[in-house]
């Protein structure tokens, strides 16, 4: 059992004041060893049996029911709903006709009695727990520092928020204030504003240098000098699932394809010093008609190793990614058990349900 122990006021050697446990041999740390191994052994049982031994707590099961996450993910939603999707109007009523078209001008007219009214406006993305809180200051001369300043103090009333509601901490380090004119980090990609069509200022996705590099890395140590004695073949089944995964996660990204064709072609330049290294004395015309391979009435050779081909991640289709295709998560659709009292949820884009004991 764990003891709390204040030490508010308390100023000097704080060894004098903590205590101290008496270790005598090497009963502790084979006590965590026992440990250790119990939840190598046993898994989810063995942590529940430690926690009801130690905590005082009998957890029926380790998983997190569907509804409460739905809860707990949606409270951000609701801290923002009037700017994104008021499905109540501003008395708190719900509309007989309150269909998408109604609910998004109801939101557009929020913002600008926002803005016109000389406050800020709030609006999320989110996904999972993961989000970005985009800040609108009305304009003025010092509208770029007063939305840094409406920036700073609602991430402070979040956090606040979410330990008092939830019980959740936001992580400091991740936690930024950033200027839409520069870079923004938001699940792998590299978010920035710049100009598009008519000088209109668009929101971009690209894929991160560091990103790019780090797979560069990877192709590199897979063809590494020590894995000559290796086969071509065993090396492209490592290689492909590697390449494939990262090219479908920045498939939607702008620019993307340009990226692809660069990693395809480090790809090519680097199997061929690794087959050189492999065969120092064979000649070019022989590793290519062992090794290579070319589409009907193509020159391109392309590496191959029996029935094992590399995987060329430009074919992968790229194009910006449609709301159209989204889906609802299972917790938004799945809601506790069948039969559970439900109640009205507030989400955006539907009515959404939680369930209740």
């Amino acid at each position: 059992m764990l003891h709390r122990l204040d030490l508010r006021g308390v100023s000097g050697d704080l060894r004098q004041i903590l205590p101290r446990p008496e270790v005598d041999g090497d009963g502790p740390v084979a006590a965590v060893r026992e440990i250790i191994a119990a939840v190598r052994a046993d898994g989810d049982r063995a942590l529940r049996e430690l926690t009801r031994r130690f905590d005082g707590c009998d957890l029926p099961s380790a998983r997190v029911e569907p509804a409460a996450i739905a809860a707990a993910l949606g409270a951000i939603d609701e801290r923002y709903e009037r700017h994104v999707w008021p499905y109540r109007t501003a008395n708190g009523e719900v509309p007989e006709t309150n269909g998408p078209a109604t609910i998004l001008a109801r939101a557009r007219s929020a913002r600008q009695k926002s803005l016109l009214s000389g406050r800020p406006v709030l609006v999320p993305i989110r996904y999972a727990d993961d989000f970005i809180i985009l800040v609108g200051a009305p304009r003025g001369p010092d509208q770029d520092e007063t939305a840094r300043r409406i920036a700073l103090e609602e991430r402070a009333a979040l956090a606040v928020s979410l330990r008092e509601e939830l019980g959740l901490e936001l992580a400091e380090q991740k936690t930024l204030v950033t200027p839409v004119t520069e870079t923004l980090r938001f699940l792998g990609h590299h978010l920035r504003v710049c100009n598009g069509r008519h000088q209109k200022l668009i929101a971009t996705a690209v894929v991160p240098k560091d990103r790019s590099q780090r797979l560069r890395q990877i192709i590199k140590d897979l063809f590494h000098r020590s894995t000559i004695e290796g086969t071509l073949h065993d090396r492209l089944v490592q290689l492909n699932p590697r390449i494939r995964g990262w090219a479908y996660f920045f498939r939607h990204a702008c620019g993307a394809k340009d990226v692809f064709r660069n990693i395809d072609n480090y790809v090519w330049w680097t199997i061929f010093r690794w087959l050189k290294k492999k065969h120092p004395s064979t000649s070019m015309k022989r590793l290519f008609a062992k090794y290579t391979w070319r589409k009907p009435g193509g020159k391109a050779a392309r590496w191959k190793d029996g029935n094992q081909k590399v995987f060329e991640i430009s074919t992968i289709p790229v194009k910006p990614y449609r709301l159209q295709w989204q889906r609802p998560p299972d917790y938004a659709t799945v809601c506790g058990k069948p039969g559970a009292e439900r109640k009205l949820h507030a989400g955006f884009g539907r009515r959404r349900s939680e369930t209740t004991r």
